[in-house]
């Protein structure tokens, strides 16, 4: 779970246009961090906002509703990403399905790979058995 919240959080990254130079949005995030740059480049890019808008809180563990949120932030900015960055924004949105959903997003990879065919209608099955003599 962790591996795909950081995957989702490099797309995420790699897809928002950021300034090197923005100034820090979250007041826990110290610049020296290992994380300063991808934070900020995610908060500018209106990825991720943070637990208040004021912190980060970077040790706490995220829920997949809030993974699933930072996909679909980063599904709005797909025009911006590479051929590899898109390929991982979807296979993302295909693991948080069901919570994209529940979010009212509209995953068109899935749309797509289910098509507009719907059946529907009841069906009928007969076996008789008959020994022949």
């Amino acid at each position: 779970m962790k591996a795909k919240v950081f995957a989702a959080l490099a797309a995420a990254m790699a897809v928002g246009a950021a300034c090197a130079f923005a100034a820090n949005p979250f007041v826990d995030v110290p610049a020296d961090s290992w994380a300063y740059q991808s934070v900020v480049e995610l908060a500018d890019a209106g990825i991720i906002q943070g637990v208040d808008g004021e912190h980060f809180q970077g040790q706490r563990s995220i829920t997949r509703y809030e993974a699933a949120e930072m996909v679909a932030k980063a599904m709005a900015h797909m025009d911006k990403a590479s051929v590899e960055q898109r390929a991982l924004i979807n296979k993302l949105a295909d693991e948080f399905a069901d919570e994209l959903n529940n979010l009212g997003v509209r995953v068109s990879a899935l749309e797509n790979r289910v098509g507009s065919v719907k059946l529907t209608g009841d069906a009928r099955f007969r076996y008789r058995y008959q020994k022949n003599n």
